[in-house]
């Protein structure tokens, strides 16, 4: 799977992902620290990448918008370190892995996860 993880998310989680076969960037190592959402989301839609944010002002774009992509997985938990984070969005990947290809937003809070798909 190709993800985009966004600002605010560990830099260290990347690495965990790529080991495990996942096409991974972060913002911080692009050059898109201080990008806008619509340039990050531009660039994922375009690369076919998950974007896997800490922010909910991707969903109200996807749904401001009516777009079909790209998929984001909105990580609703904060603090969390980068084996955490790696767990979480392993976990969430492989779950909603042909969703996330279709176009999709999951929502991952602390004891569940939700499922909306695209266009909202």
């Amino acid at each position: 799977m190709k993800l985009l993880l966004d600002q605010g998310l560990s830099r260290g989680a990347v690495g965990l992902l790529r080991a495990s076969g996942h096409d991974c960037l972060h913002v911080g190592e692009i050059g898109m620290a201080k990008a806008l959402d619509v340039d990050i989301m531009t660039r994922s839609l375009g690369e076919q990448r998950v974007v896997v944010t800490l922010d909910s002002d991707f969903y109200f774009w996807l749904a401001h918008t009516q777009s079909s992509g790209p998929s984001v997985t909105h990580l609703r938990i904060e603090g969390v370190k980068a084996e955490a984070t790696f767990e979480i969005i392993a976990k969430v990947t492989a779950r909603s892995e042909n969703d996330l290809a279709g176009g999709c937003i999951v929502s991952v809070l602390p004891h569940k996860t939700r499922m909306h798909k695209l266009p909202l």
